[in-house]
């Protein structure tokens, strides 16, 4: 600003020096002498503190034609203009232009916290305790103070979450998150999550490796189609409504939305151990796209998928199938087209140790009783048509664990 008021004073000195428009002067002369001082105004000023020397120099470093050298009439026009805007601006304006009085500096770190030596107080020694409490007391605890409300939410404590029948809402899932579950059992929400709530949850739990969606639609299952979705080991599908054989194939392909790097990549599901589709409407094509795709499969559950075969059990048990040497539990109850040739097949399955026929009427009691004394891991029949192994004395009675919380 302080260019223009210059420029100012040197147009009112010009005017003094020539004796106005009426002075009598030569007119062309004092136009010549008035250009010379205007395009020599902002250079003396820039001028006296860059050095005075040939060419004067503004503020910005920019080169301005010395008064000897032929100005334009386009060039004096625009000048004259320039000049007369800066006199507006300086006379119209009140405000006082001030420099900054103070230096700006980065802020400082924050200090470092000192070390927690109050065990009331250590989250190592909160989170121990808080697990063995129930449901009612841990939300209680979160209320006494900061440190007590940071441990209550710890993903030691909520390892498995189980939130059956529960109205899905905002709050609902940023909880989740906060929690990071290993295992999350939402079965049989009412209504049930959206394609794009489960899409916007499963991206945020990276260490989930358990999940259930009993009684979900295919068009929210439908998300697990990611590059995205977590790497699961347990997934449970059952009674999901427009789930068939389609589906699952679509389910068990490599991600539609690929990024760099993961071109041809494989399904983010190809290291499920654990896959239960209990009441689905698939059929024997979908045993075939599940001895392709999952090589690492142990449990599987086709219960009451009443399309279920004879053909679709060989599909379990004929190579170049995993599932001969990995399969060891399988659950075909109520699937009533079954016969005895299933157990022929099933034979062939090394580690098969457990296999539940409740409720198939064409497969009989001799050719299980068959099929478990042929077996070489000492299976017997239990409960109707429940084939499991025998126990032994040298096996250890199941270890005792720290209660888990199963809900929010």
């Amino acid at each position: 600003m302080w260019e223009l008021e210059e420029a100012s004073k040197g147009e009112g000195h010009r005017e003094k020096r020539e004796g106005g428009p009426d002075t009598g002067g030569n007119p062309q002369l004092s136009t010549s002498k008035g250009e010379s001082q205007d395009a020599g105004s902002g250079g003396s000023g820039s001028g006296s503190r860059s050095g005075r020397g040939g060419q004067g120099l503004t503020s910005g470093g920019v080169d301005q034609p010395s008064p000897s050298q032929s100005i334009t009439p386009q060039a004096s026009l625009s000048r004259s203009i320039s000049s007369k805007l800066a006199r507006e601006l300086v006379a119209g304006s009140t405000k006082q232009l001030r420099g900054p009085t103070h230096v700006v500096r980065p802020a400082p770190s924050p200090p470092v916290a000192a070390p927690v030596t109050d065990p009331v107080l250590h989250p190592t020694a909160l989170v121990k305790v808080f697990r063995f409490l129930s449901l009612a007391d841990l939300g209680h605890c979160a209320l006494v103070c900061k440190a007590w409300s940071r441990a209550s939410i710890d993903p030691q404590i909520w390892r498995r979450i189980d939130l059956p029948r529960r109205r899905p809402s905002a709050s609902l899932l940023a909880g989740i998150v906060r929690r990071q579950p290993g295992a999350l059992l939402l079965n049989w929400m009412r209504p049930p999550l959206t394609k794009q709530q489960l899409a916007w949850l499963i991206v945020r739990l990276p260490q989930l490796r358990e999940l259930s969606l009993q009684g979900f639609s295919w068009t929210s299952i439908s998300a697990l189609r990611s590059c995205t979705c977590p790497p699961l080991s347990v997934l449970d599908l059952g009674f999901v409504s427009g789930f068939n054989d389609v589906s699952l194939r679509e389910l068990l392909s490599p991600p539609p939305d690929m990024r760099p790097g993961l071109v041809g990549s494989p399904s983010r599901l190809k290291g499920l151990h654990t896959l239960r589709l209990a009441g689905c409407d698939i059929s024997d094509m979908a045993l075939r796209y599940i001895a392709q795709h999952l090589p690492k499969l142990v449990e599987l559950d086709v219960s009451q998928c009443i399309r279920v075969t004879d053909a679709g059990v060989a599909q379990l048990a004929t190579s170049p199938a995993t599932t001969i040497s990995t399969l060891a539990s399988l659950d075909l109850s109520s699937c009533r087209l079954l016969t005895d040739s299933s157990l022929d097949h099933l034979a062939h399955c090394d580690a098969l140790v457990r296999l539940d026929l409740r409720h198939t009427p064409n497969v009989t009691d001799a050719a299980l009783a068959k099929f478990a004394e042929q077996s070489r891991h000492g299976l017997h029949v239990i409960d109707t048509k429940v084939i499991v192994k025998k126990k032994t004395s040298s096996e250890s009675p199941p270890t005792t664990t720290s209660p888990q919380k199963t809900s929010t």
